[in-house]
């Protein structure tokens, strides 16, 4: 039977198609600095420039009122903080968070398909766009969060490191609320409500929260924080999906890519523990951040 009008290769090549078209923009759009971009316009070189130093003169003169010495972003050589990016406590708890958040991710990723199939029984097949919506929906929010946490910061009516716990605890405990709801086995449509809410609240994290913490403290080495943070935040694509297939074996759960009205407790047990454990790591991933932050 085929699965699509393509076939189930295109997953694939679709994918790989846009990937080269970016590879081609990226080429003759990206630039490494203002003033070697092909495009940009005068107004817009001058604009970046002035503010880059303007940026640069502000974390001079916080780190003289800190008492005039050299902040970990200031090396003149370039070299790396590796004292700070590895014992942090502010880094710390962007690395936390990201392994919480990467958790519910990669959960979603490898068994969404399957739970809503064989335990509300969607049709695959018929149901693709209903099935991206959750993700569309965290598209668009992640574009209107980012901006509205620019604007807070902009206009003073919240410090910066408010913005980021409000957006960070906000989205990690929205995300972990609304998958208990999907736990819940609901009907079709609230099921995919809870997601779409779910992914909102996951986005919030990704855009205006703990995610931006690197570059708020170290511009010059975000690069390097980001990459501690992401090998730390891929461990759960490792561990969540394997741990989700032993829950479904001991649950004695079908794997056959078909609807059974009547699963075993058991089942539904394995089904609830998955998206529970996803929940509660973020929760206490969440906690573990506010103490960090705070803390430091």
């Amino acid at each position: 039977e085929q699965s699509s009008t393509h076939g189930w290769e295109f997953c694939f090549y679709y994918p790989a198609i846009l990937g080269l078209m970016w590879i081609v923009l990226w080429w003759y759009c990206a630039a490494d600095g203002p003033e070697i971009h092909p495009f940009i316009s005068a107004r817009e070189r001058t604009w970046v420039q002035h503010e880059l130093a303007v940026e640069a003169k502000a974390r001079r003169q916080q780190s003289q009122r800190s008492g005039g010495g050299r902040g970990p972003d200031d090396d003149a050589n370039g070299t790396v903080p590796w004292r700070e990016v590895l014992l942090s406590p502010t880094l710390w708890a962007m690395y936390i968070i990201n392994f919480s958040g990467n958790w519910v991710w990669y959960t979603l990723l490898s068994y969404l398909p399957q739970y809503l199939l064989e335990m509300l029984g969607f049709d695959l097949s018929n149901a693709g766009l209903l099935f991206a919506l959750p993700y569309i929906v965290m598209l668009g929010s992640g574009i209107v969060a980012s901006n509205v946490a620019d604007t807070m910061v902009s206009t003073k009516r919240l410090s910066l490191l408010s913005v980021r716990m409000l957006f960070t605890l906000a989205g990690g405990l929205g995300c972990a609320a609304y998958l208990i709801g999907v736990a819940q086995g609901p009907t079709k449509s609230v099921s995919i409500l809870l997601l779409c809410l779910a992914l909102l609240h996951l986005s919030l994290n990704s855009v205006a929260g703990s995610f931006l913490i690197a570059n708020d403290l170290y511009p010059k080495h975000a690069g390097v924080c980001m990459g501690v943070s992401n090998s730390i935040g891929s461990i759960p694509g490792i561990v969540s999906p394997l741990l989700g297939g032993w829950l479904l074996a001991a649950g004695h759960c079908p794997s056959d890519g078909q609807f059974h009205p009547d699963l075993p407790d058991t089942c539904a047990a394995a089904w609830h523990s998955i998206f529970y454990i996803a929940a509660g790591i973020y929760v206490a991933c969440s906690a573990a951040f506010a103490v960090l932050v705070r803390g430091s």
